[in-house]
C-alpha cells in the first residue's frame, strides 16, 4: 500500500502547478475569499514541498492578498423571528424554525434528526444531534468507501436510478464537535409532540406505503425532505407573510446572538449548543447586535454613567465670592447651619 508520503509527495510534485496555474478565462470573478482559500492551499503544500527538499523557498510567503469585505448577512430581530414562528401555518415548516431558533441547528441537522434521538420522557427533554442530511455524488461516496473513510450512515432510495448521478444520505457530521446533546425549550418539546401525534396518524392511514426511516421532519409518507425543499418553502413563506428576506441559515445567527444575550455572555454554554469547535466563532461569525438592544445600551449609559457627571459637577462649582458670602451668612444666622444639620 502506498503510504501517506508518498501519496503526498506525487501530489506536491505533479499536481501543484496545475492547481496554482490552470485557470479558464470566465466573465466573473474570483472573490478575496476564494483567493485566500487557494492561498492557504498552495502555503501548506510548498511548505510541505520545502520540507521534503523539492524547492528551497516557499513562494508563498509575504504574499499579498486582495482584502476581504464580507458582506453581514441579513437577520431577523427577537421580534421578528417571534412573529414569523406566530403566523407560520405550515407544521413541517414551523417545527424547523422552532428547531433552529430553539436549539441553535443546522438545516442538515434538522431533516437528519431522528426520534431515537429525541428524550422527551426524562426531566429535562434533550436531543442528541449526531448525524446531518444531505445530498452526495455518488463518485465522491464510492470513492470513500473503497479507502473505508465513508461516513455515510443511510442511503435513501433513488427515485431514477439509472440517471442518478447523486443520493441523499444520513451521514455523520463534518467535525466531532457538531455530535452534542442540545437541552429542549419546552415550547420546542412541544411542537415535537405535536409533530409525533401527527406522523402517528399519516402511519394509520398508509400503512404499508408509509417508509419508516424514524425522521422528526418527514413527508406525509415518511421520506426525507431535502434542504432545498425547505429552503423554497421557507422563501415562499417570508414572500407571502411579507417578512424582511433572510436564508433560514441566519435563524441560527439569531438563535445564538439571543441565547448570548439570555446567558448574559456565557459563551462556553452556547457554544456547546452551536457544536462550534472555537468559542470565538460564537462571537466572530454569529454575535449580531440590532439597534433595539444599541438604543438600550445608550439609555443605559446615560443612567449609569453620565447622569452622575451633573451630579458630581454640581457640587464642586462654588467659586470664592460665593464661598465668602456663605461664610457671612452662617456668621450671623448660625441657626441656620443647625437646622440643615438636622434636616440632612
Amino acid at each position: 500500500m502506498m503510504c501517506f508520503r508518498s501519496v503526498a509527495e506525487k501530489f506536491v510534485t505533479t499536481n501543484i502547478f496545475s492547481l496554482a496555474f490552470a485557470y479558464t478565462p470566465t466573465k466573473s470573478k474570483v472573490t478575496a475569499s476564494t483567493i485566500a482559500r487557494i492561498h492557504k492551499v498552495l502555503k501548506c503544500a510548498f511548505g510541505r514541498a520545502k520540507v521534503w527538499g523539492y524547492t528551497k523557498i516557499n513562494p508563498t510567503l509575504g504574499a499579498t492578498l486582495p482584502k476581504e469585505n464580507p458582506k453581514e448577512r441579513a437577520v431577523w430581530s427577537d421580534a421578528e423571528a417571534l412573529e414569523a414562528i406566530r403566523i407560520c401555518d405550515n407544521p413541517t415548516l414551523k417545527l424547523c424554525l422552532y428547531l433552529a431558533l430553539g436549539c441553535s441547528m443546522r438545516l442538515g441537522e434538522i431533516l437528519g434528526l431522528q426520534w431515537d434521538n429525541v428524550y422527551l420522557d426524562c426531566s429535562e427533554p434533550y436531543l442528541k444531534i449526531d448525524k446531518e442530511l444531505q445530498r452526495c455524488s455518488n463518485s465522491s461516496i464510492e470513492a470513500l468507501e473503497k479507502v473505508n473513510r465513508s461516513t455515510i450512515i443511510l442511503k435513501f432510495p433513488v427515485i431514477m436510478p439509472k440517471k442518478a448521478t447523486t443520493t441523499v444520505v444520513l451521514k455523520a457530521p463534518k467535525t466531532e464537535s457538531s455530535k452534542r446533546n442540545v437541552y429542549l425549550p419546552r415550547a420546542v418539546a412541544e411542537e415535537l409532540l405535536k409533530m409525533k401525534e401527527n406522523q402517528k396518524q399519516n402511519k394509520a392511514l398508509l400503512a404499508n406505503e408509509y417508509h419508516e426511516y424514524n425522521l422528526v421532519v418527514a413527508k406525509v409518507n415518511g421520506m426525507p425532505y431535502e434542504l432545498r425543499t425547505i429552503d423554497k418553502m421557507f422563501y415562499k413563506f417570508i414572500e407571502e407573510k411579507s417578512l424582511r428576506p433572510v436564508v433560514f441559515h441566519s435563524l441560527r445567527h439569531s438563535s445564538t446572538s439571543l441565547k448570548l444575550k439570555l446567558s448574559k455572555g456565557n459563551i462556553k454554554a452556547v457554544q456547546g449548543d452551536t457544536g462550534h469547535a472555537e468559542a470565538r466563532m460564537v462571537t466572530d461569525t454569529y454575535a449580531h447586535s440590532f439597534d433595539d438592544d444599541r438604543k438600550l445600551i445608550a439609555q443605559e449609559m446615560d443612567s449609569g454613567f453620565f447622569d452622575k457627571v451633573t451630579d458630581d459637577t454640581g457640587a464642586s462649582v462654588l467659586d470664592d465670592a460665593t464661598l465668602a458670602k456663605l461664610k457671612v451668612l452662617i456668621k450671623q444666622n448660625p441657626e441656620l447651619i443647625r437646622n440643615l444639620i438636622e434636616t440632612t
